[in-house]
């Protein structure tokens, strides 16, 4: 009927969706880690700049 599988379908089925979520998660650690010392850097070019503005 629909919506029915066996479970080797089934099975296949949640191994494809786990590889994808891996995919996902490396990828998003990745982007995690530019984005930190992108915003890092740009928290210390902020903060010099504010010294020097107003020190």
């Amino acid at each position: 009927g629909m919506g029915m599988a066996d479970a080797e379908t089934e099975c296949g089925r949640i191994t494809l969706y786990i590889t994808l979520t891996e995919k996902q998660c490396a990828e998003a650690e990745k982007n995690c880690a530019e984005l930190c010392r992108l915003y890092t850097a740009f928290g210390v070019l902020c903060g010099a700049f504010l010294c020097i503005f107003f020190l």
